[in-house]
């Protein structure tokens, strides 16, 4: 389970990404499914983990849309 927020680059773009969360999410399905334990181990599996949210939001909403995916909660089961 993940919660996290999406950080706009300008106050007009984030209109443009809460029109298009439901496709965001989407995208973040299949990705976070595929995810083994050992992908989230490690002090860099946080870092991972962001750098690949923020690429499928931007590639979903346009490029530079999203300055930063901020993780607020991760839970493993």
């Amino acid at each position: 389970r993940v919660h996290l927020m999406l950080a706009p680059t300008s106050a007009r773009r984030q209109d443009e990404i809460r029109q298009k969360l439901p496709l965001i999410i989407d995208a973040y399905q299949p990705f976070l499914r595929e995810l083994r334990p050992e992908d989230l181990a490690g002090s860099a599996a946080a870092f991972r983990l962001k750098e690949e949210m923020l690429i499928r939001a931007n590639r979903e909403v346009g490029d530079g849309a999203v300055a930063d995916v901020l993780i607020q909660d991760l839970v493993q089961q």
